[in-house]
């Protein structure tokens, strides 16, 4: 069987193509998948892409978006993703004298951040009700 892929650029935005993530692993693998597709989009093109926000993030879409709820806050003790990479890469995407090389940096950083959290206290294996 072949490999279904999560996400697709369209006019330059990321989409995702994943099925509602099952619980709180799932999720945050999905968010470690989305930016692992970003570094090897960015690897491979130098065109700013969109990176689709809470729309294309696993643990925004199991948690609906009630940051407070998120694994990401209870470890950064801030809301949304305050005191990851991503508002660095969000920061370079808006900016007009970001290159395609900034994006990659902090998508890299953003897997690094994201795979450290597999583990942790707080991501126990709970389904979605």
């Amino acid at each position: 069987m072949k490999n279904k892929q999560n996400f697709v650029i369209v006019k330059g935005v990321l989409q995702p193509r994943f099925n509602f993530p099952k619980n709180k692993e799932e999720a945050l693998d999905l968010s470690i998948k989305k930016w692992e597709f970003l570094v090897k989009y960015y690897t491979k093109s130098r065109n700013f892409v969109h990176d689709g926000a809470a729309n294309t993030c696993g643990l925004c879409k199991f948690h609906n978006c009630i940051c407070t709820h998120c694994i990401i806050s209870v470890i950064t003790k801030q809301v949304g993703c305050t005191g990851t990479p991503y508002p660095d890469y969000k920061k370079c995407y808006y900016d007009i004298n970001s290159s395609y090389k900034d994006l990659l940096f902090y998508a890299k950083q953003e897997v690094k951040f994201l795979k450290s959290i597999k583990g942790k206290q707080g991501l126990k294996n709970e389904e979605k009700i």
